[in-house]
């Protein structure tokens, strides 16, 4: 994906069978995690969540996206079916 140098959104959707308390995002292939705001839960359904992204620098940057229920079951890295969510983003 290529975007802009300029003010992103990052969004999507969690759920879980518990809600969702927690999606953080690494911009660096999981070093570092920033926390993204995240919409309550409305019964069993879908939870958005979105980061507000400003990047500084040209370049590729590898996203993680995992969340968090609140029973405190975290997304796994690697080997799951529920892994976390991967992408690499160019920004120029």
């Amino acid at each position: 994906m290529h975007l802009p140098k300029e003010k992103q959104t990052l969004w999507g959707w969690a759920w879980g069978f518990h809600p969702i308390s927690k999606v953080e995002v690494s911009l660096n292939a999981g070093l570092t995690w920033q926390d993204a705001e995240i919409e309550s839960r409305d019964e069993n359904s879908w939870q958005r969540f979105s980061f507000e992204w400003e990047p500084h620098v040209i370049g590729e940057f590898h996203i993680v996206i995992r969340a968090s229920d609140r029973e405190g079951n975290v997304q796994p890295l690697l080997g799951k079916r529920n892994q976390v969510y991967r992408s690499i983003i160019f920004v120029s």
